[in-house]
């Protein structure tokens, strides 16, 4: 099982080159996604190409996956290039939150810019799936689920 790290989306997808850490002598140090299922509550079940043994993967537990910047450039620009600007965001408890006017990239996480339906200003959204529920791009549209307070900032 894999997660993501906290407050981070999940990013790996077939044919990335993860790093293990911290790495050990007796067992792979890298390896190539093979296969990714969806697994409940957030966690994924990930194959590994050369972790291939249950004595492999057990020492693998709890280590971290990291990947090169260069690799996560296809979302990275897919993110950009959607910018999701004009897209209404609908909360499922908070109804309409307002219109996206501007997407940050931060360190982290991408931040969501929304000028508020109620007049009250602008309220920044971490893009990460803890909040974000869905995205209809025909309808231009952000399904979240946001925490309470987090609109009060």
């Amino acid at each position: 099982m894999v997660q993501s790290a906290p407050g981070l989306p999940f990013l790996l997808s077939e044919g990335v080159l993860v790093h293990f850490v911290p790495p050990q002598l007796d067992i792979p140090r890298n390896a190539v996604v093979e296969d990714i299922q969806e697994g409940a509550g957030g966690d994924y079940i990930v194959r590994f190409e050369g972790v291939d043994s249950k004595t492999i993967a057990g020492k693998l537990v709890g280590s971290h996956c990291l990947v090169a910047k260069d690799q996560l450039d296809d979302i990275q620009a897919a993110l950009a290039d959607s910018s999701f600007v004009d897209y209404q965001v609908e909360d499922d408890r908070f109804g309409i939150v307002g219109i996206v006017v501007d997407l940050e990239e931060m360190p982290a996480q991408y931040l969501l810019v929304v000028e508020r339906s109620d007049g009250s200003g602008e309220s920044l959204i971490p893009f990460v799936d803890e909040f974000v529920l869905d995205v209809d791009s025909q309808e231009k549209r952000i399904f979240t689920h946001l925490p309470d307070g987090l609109l009060n900032l």
